[in-house]
């Protein structure tokens, strides 16, 4: 998953860069990862840098502010080249289909929670379905972009806290 996603965006635009995660608590087994990314993600991140087929920026926090970044990466030369031979269906690479269209973040934390669906978060969920499934059968391109490796996916999220359940940001 992390080399196609590496190509898609290489493919979309070659001065970009991938944000990562390098906790593996971030790959947590929950609604928000329907792909099932592993936590051995930031190993192979490692590996994959180790060996030259990936750079790597270290991401950092500054704690007197609270602001951080996330890692960077983006394929080197040997990728590059495979990429560059490489003729995946790239009209093929969707959304996962069980992909949580819906989302829910603590107000205080701006993290991410698990919640229990209601009549909001449900019929939100099916219109979100229903648009996507448009956008997918779509050819959309901006100020003469290839469309080819687009984010052709949107989503909701919500906020909640502990004196409601769930509301429109």
């Amino acid at each position: 998953m992390l080399l196609l996603h590496l190509y898609v965006v290489w493919k979309r635009d070659r001065s970009l860069s991938v944000s990562v995660s390098m906790r593996p608590k971030s790959y947590k087994q929950d609604r928000y990862n329907a792909l099932h990314i592993s936590r051995n993600t930031p190993n192979l991140i490692h590996h994959l840098k180790d060996r030259g087929v990936i750079g790597y920026k270290k991401g950092w926090k500054d704690y007197g502010s609270l602001r951080g970044y996330q890692s960077i990466i983006w394929p080197e030369a040997c990728l590059i080249d495979l990429f560059e031979h490489a003729s995946p269906p790239t009209e093929s690479v969707t959304a996962h289909r069980n992909i949580e269209l819906v989302r829910v973040k603590d107000r205080k934390s701006k993290r991410l929670v698990d919640y229990d669906d209601n009549e909001l978060t449900t019929s939100s969920r099916e219109v979100l379905r229903r648009f996507n499934e448009l956008l997918n059968d779509t050819q959309i391109a901006l100020g003469g972009t290839d469309p080819v490796g687009a984010s052709k996916m949107c989503y909701r999220t919500f906020t909640q806290d502990e004196s409601e359940v769930v509301r429109f940001v």
